[in-house]
């Protein structure tokens, strides 16, 4: 749900009135749903491991990454989804890194390619849980299966 922001505050002389201007933003829960329903549509995430393909991956990654960066200019800045959203960009160009220019690293080792992909999955996995938890977001079926079990060790 969209939330009123105040923007602005409009004087007047003794014979007009002031005036207040509002702009109206997205709330956190809005934005965290937002990022979840994108990364349900990304094969990137939800593809199966046999069939996946080294250069889509990577530019699958890539373009997460971008769009996670527009979307974490619409947060509060220093705020806990934030957090998240820069996490799973960090996720990103790290996996875009390790396939290197054109994937040529993914296609000279494919035990490499599937690391990093599981590796990309468990870290944006992570995220996406908590976006589920502390936003109390809907996931999809496919994207929640990269969500890691929950830690079965007892708070100490």
């Amino acid at each position: 749900m969209t939330k009123p922001r105040l923007t602005g505050v409009g004087g007047g002389n003794a014979f007009a009135s002031a005036s207040l201007s509002w702009e109206y933003v997205a709330s956190n829960k809005d934005l965290a749903r937002r990022v979840v329903i994108y990364l349900e549509d990304r094969r990137v995430l939800t593809e199966a491991r046999t069939r996946e393909d080294f250069e889509e991956c990577r530019l699958s990654a890539n373009d997460i990454r971008h769009w996670l960066t527009l979307e974490i200019m619409n947060v509060k800045s220093g705020g806990h989804l934030e957090g998240v959203l820069k996490r799973m960009r960090s996720a990103s160009t790290s996996f875009v890194s390790a396939a290197g220019k054109d994937s040529e690293s993914f296609k000279r080792d494919h035990s490499h390619f599937q690391a990093c992909l599981q590796a990309y999955r468990d870290a944006v996995g992570r995220e996406i849980g908590e976006l589920a938890v502390h936003y109390r977001v809907d996931v999809g079926v496919e994207l929640a299966a990269i969500i890691p079990p929950p830690d079965p060790r007892p708070f100490v």
